[in-house]
C-alpha cells in the first residue's frame, strides 16, 4: 500500500498494488499436449462427448497441478517473499488454483491475510 499526499489538500491518496498470477501447469495442460501429440489433432474444446473430448471429464476440469506445476510455483515463491503489505489473496475454487496460492503464498501471507474463493475467476 503506498500512500501520497498533496501540499494543497489534506486528504492523501491510498494506491493498492494488485499482482495477478496464473496457476501452475495442471495436468488438464499435460492431457490436451499428450493428446495432439498422439493424435496429431487438436481438440475440439466446445466438444461436450468426452469419448471425443477427454477434458470435459470431471477429473479434468478440477485438475491438480503437475509436477512441473509445482516447480513452477516453487519458483514464484521467491518473487512472493518480495511482495509488501499484502491485504488479500483472490483465488479461484479449482484445485490447481488453490494449490497454486498455498505453494506461492502460503509462507509469506501474514496471519491476518484473508484468503477468499470465488467462482467468477474460474477459467471459461
Amino acid at each position: 500500500q503506498k500512500s501520497s499526499s498533496s501540499s494543497s489538500s489534506s486528504s492523501s491518496v491510498v494506491t493498492k498494488i494488485i499482482h495477478f498470477q496464473r496457476h501452475g501447469q495442471g495436468t488438464h495442460n499435460e492431457l490436451y499436449k499428450q493428446w495432439v501429440d498422439r493424435t496429431g489433432i487438436p481438440l475440439d474444446l466446445s466438444e461436450m462427448d468426452p469419448l471425443k473430448n477427454p477434458m470435459v471429464t470431471d477429473v479434468i476440469l478440477d485438475a491438480p497441478l503437475t509436477q512441473k506445476g509445482r516447480d513452477q510455483c516453487m519458483k514464484q515463491k521467491e518473487y512472493a517473499s518480495k511482495l509488501e503489505g499484502v491485504e488479500l489473496v483472490i483465488v479461484s475454487p479449482l484445485v490447481r488454483a488453490l494449490q497454486t496460492a498455498h505453494i506461492t503464498f502460503g509462507d509469506y501471507l501474514p496471519n491476518t491475510t484473508t484468503t477468499t474463493t470465488t467462482t467468477t475467476t474460474t477459467e471459461q
